[in-house]
C-alpha cells in the first residue's frame, strides 16, 4: 500500500537527512531507510508535486494517484487557485463530505494563515465550497445538445 503524509518543512529536512544517512550507511548500495524494513519514502514539493528526494526502493505512483494527492494537499494548505481538472478531482475525492463541512474546514484552516484573506467566493475553490458547485460541475460536463 501507499500512504501520503504531509509534513512541515522542518520534518522534511530531518527526513531528507535520514535518507542521506541511510545511503551513506549502505555505502551507496541503496539500503533501506530503516534496517530490516521494506518501507520507502519520497519527499515531494507543493504545489508542483515534484519529487525532491527519495529513499532506495521508492516507486513512483501512477500519474492520477499523484495528482489526487497533490490536489488534496493543496486543499489542506488552503490553496484557492484551481483549474477545472483539479476542481473535478477535489469534487470526486471529497464528494462524501457535506458541502458545509468542506467549507467550514477550509475556512477554519485558512483563517490561521498569514496570507491575505481575500473572499473565497471570488476564487475557483469558492465554487467547490458551495452547493451550486455540484450542479455546476454536472452542467459543465454535460455534452451540448445536438
Amino acid at each position: 500500500g501507499r500512504f501520503y503524509v504531509i509534513v512541515s518543512l522542518r520534518e522534511a529536512e530531518d527526513l531528507r537527512s535520514c535518507i542521506h544517512i541511510a545511503r551513506r550507511a549502505a555505502e551507496g548500495a541503496g539500503g533501506p531507510l530503516v534496517a530490516g524494513a521494506s518501507a520507502a519514502v519520497g519527499i515531494r514539493l507543493l504545489p508542483s508535486g515534484q519529487l525532491l528526494d527519495c529513499s532506495p526502493g521508492f516507486e513512483e505512483p501512477s500519474g492520477y494517484q499523484l495528482n489526487v494527492a497533490v490536489q488534496l494537499s493543496r486543499f489542506i494548505d488552503s490553496a484557492t487557485d484551481y483549474g477545472e481538472p483539479a476542481l473535478a478531482i477535489l469534487h470526486r475525492s471529497l464528494s462524501a463530505s457535506p458541502t458545509e463541512v468542506r467549507a467550514r474546514f477550509f475556512n477554519e484552516v485558512r483563517s490561521c494563515r498569514r496570507r491575505p484573506q481575500i473572499p473565497v467566493e471570488d476564487t475557483p475553490v469558492g465554487r467547490f465550497l458551495t452547493k451550486a458547485s455540484e450542479l455546476g460541475l454536472l452542467h459543465r460536463r454535460r455534452p451540448p445538445p445536438p
